[in-house]
């Protein structure tokens, strides 16, 4: 449980205040999102769900050699439902982005206190790399808040021992990965609220309700599949057979680089004017330099709790780091969206050390 579980009432108030003004903001930004190939793709299946089918068996499709379940397409029915219009898709799509923001404070409240909940918050919701999917309509868009629900609901499984959390965790595991498989990330979190529930009674019961779940957003396409004769185990076999992971390894400098500073100068140099440019750009290395001085003095600090989150959060990144590198010769925007909530969690806990 979190150290601090009691705020005020005004405390609670203007932490609601704040929260609720960072998501207003940035669902403001998809209602002006543009449509892409992809989006099309994405909008029309989603209206056929809607209003009688066809129903596809798979979702979108990925780098020409696989595609994803049809979940994307169920979810971004409903807004074509009612209200049924592309605007109204699109701020659907920007409310489930931003739910980034209130799931970060959850997170970070759990995993130390309030305050460090706040300043994640905060953080998660500056201009970077995500910032390319508030241009556009699409599943990639919701990236960062897939991975911060799975992390939650895992942290509530493991804190607090509950069965149905890690089942929940492993539901929205697979959710995410109809985001984008990137959040795979997150696998081993569940995977240890998972094994946290063989310490509970009906215990097997509990794990297999994991797997159940897990697989249940799965089925339309691995029916498609053994229909077909799994042409998609076949695309990853020759995929994994032509890569070339020595010379992947090579590029974490790059997307180490692209996690901690790239997302600031794409926004800096594509997204604002050239004033706001620099001014986005200095605060972000503001923010860098204090987190990194608050890891100095949390390195030296006796707060071992704070200090186990540091070592946890610094190993998840740089595997988190090496498993985006592993994946591509070259590592596109929308995957590096996973990275954002581990970079956000170690710049949070340095201001949260610096400002004690």
């Amino acid at each position: 449980m979190p150290l601090e579980t009691k705020m005020s009432p005004r405390e609670r108030a203007l932490t609601g205040f704040a929260l609720l003004m960072l998501l207003a903001l940035h669902v403001a930004l998809f209602a002006h999102a543009t449509l892409v190939t992809d989006s099309g793709r994405d909008l029309a299946n989603a209206w056929a769900v809607g209003h009688g089918g066809p129903y596809s068996p798979y979702g979108p499709g990925l780098f020409g050699h696989w595609k994803l379940g049809p979940v994307w397409y169920w979810i971004l029915s409903l807004p074509l439902l009612w209200p049924g219009s592309i605007t109204a898709a699109a701020t659907f799509v920007g409310l489930l982005a931003a739910a980034k923001i209130p799931l970060t404070f959850a997170l970070g409240r759990r995993l130390l206190d309030t305050r460090f909940g706040i300043i994640a918050s905060a953080l998660i919701a500056l201009p970077g790399w995500d910032s390319v999917g508030t241009l556009v309509i699409a599943h990639t868009s919701v990236v960062e808040s897939a991975v911060l629900a799975c992390g939650l609901l895992a942290c509530i499984a493991w804190q607090d021992r509950r069965a149905s959390a890690a089942i929940a965790a492993s539901l929205m595991l697979a959710l995410a990965l109809h985001a984008h498989p990137t959040t795979l990330v997150m696998a081993p979190a569940v995977a240890c609220a998972a094994w946290r529930a063989l310490y509970l009674p009906r215990r097997w019961f509990a794990l297999l309700a994991c797997v159940a779940v897990f697989l249940t957003p799965f089925l339309p396409m691995l029916l498609a599949e053994a229909q077909t004769g799994w042409p998609q185990a076949t695309a990853t076999l020759s995929y994994l057979d032509s890569s070339h992971p020595g010379a992947r390894l090579l590029r974490l400098p790059q997307v180490l680089w692209a996690l901690t500073m790239g997302g600031a100068w794409f926004a800096g140099d594509y997204l604002l004017p050239k004033n706001w440019a620099v001014l986005i750009t200095v605060a972000h290395v503001s923010v860098i330099l204090t987190a990194l001085a608050g890891g100095m003095r949390l390195w030296h600090g006796t707060d071992p709790k704070a200090q186990r989150l540091a070592g946890s959060l610094s190993l998840a990144t740089l595997a988190a780091v090496a498993f985006i590198a592993l994946l591509r010769d070259t590592t596109p925007t929308w995957m590096t969206y996973c990275l954002a909530p581990f970079g956000i969690g170690l710049l949070a806990l340095g201001g949260w050390a610096a400002i004690r």
